[in-house]
Order: structure tokens, then sequence, then C-alpha cells
């Protein structure tokens, strides 16, 4: 069962899944220069690379593990994500949504990196491209006094 997000509670996690995602854009800067080491290795030894006596066969293991380590992080990062209940739906750019009842129908509300809060929703079945303003379905709630 997905967890039901309130326009609020999404909005107190904005700021911990920012920081996320600023760790993430970290790791994938890491990530592309060591696929650029890679690359530049195969390019230049091709498949004589791979063999345990090469010359250089060392530093691309060293690369190749580095990668794997890198991607188990990022993946670990998304997995921090989904433990709040938010779905990452693009790592790259940084889309998240918070499933929320509206008028008795989930729709998801839909944040980006670079967004302080909610600002947008869209249904299931229409995505980020659809998104709508939140101004549409709740306005958040402002504590009375009592």
């Amino acid at each position: 069962m997905e967890k039901i997000f309130t326009i609020q509670d999404a909005n107190l996690l904005v700021p911990r899944i920012a920081g996320i995602f600023d760790e993430i854009n970290e790791l994938d800067k890491k990530l592309k220069s060591i696929n650029s080491d890679i690359e530049n290795l195969l390019s230049i030894w091709g498949n004589e690379l791979l063999d345990k006596d090469h010359l250089d066969n060392s530093e691309y293991e060293l690369k190749v593990d580095e990668k794997k380590k890198i991607a188990r992080e990022i993946h670990d990062k998304v997995e921090e994500i989904h433990a709040t209940g938010a779905v990452v739906k693009d790592i790259s750019k940084g889309l998240v949504d918070f499933y929320y009842s509206y008028g008795g129908e989930i729709v998801l509300l839909c944040w980006k990196t670079g967004e302080n809060q909610i600002q947008f929703w869209h249904s299931m079945e229409n995505g980020f491209q659809n998104r709508r303003p939140i101004s549409e379905i709740e306005k958040i709630p402002t504590p009375r006094a009592e």
C-alpha cells in the first residue's frame, strides 16, 4: 500500500529529499567522470585491457569497482527517498511524486529539484508534462488560533 501524503507532510519532506538529491548529483558527477576514464582506457587499449597481465588492467579494474560502488550509493540514496513513501520518477531530472487523495481518487503531488515546496500535481495517467498548479486541489491549511 502506498503512503498517502497531505500537502503539508510532503512539503515537510522536501528539504530532506532535496538534500539527498544534492548527494545523488555529486555521486552522478563522479560516476560520469569514472565512465569517461573507463571509455578512454578502452579506446586506447581495446579488449587488450581486459587481459589481467596488461599494464593498465589494474587501473581499469579499480575504475570498474569504483563505478559499481558509486552506482550502489546512488541506488541506496534513491531507496532512502522511497523509504519516506515518496517515489523517485526521474533521477536525472530530480522528479519525485507523492501519493495524495483528491476527491476519492489517488493523484500525485509532483516535486522537482529546485522547487522549494510542492507546487504541482497530476493524475496517475498524466505525467510531469501535464502537471497542474497545486492551488487547484487544496490550500495549505494555516494554523488557527484557539
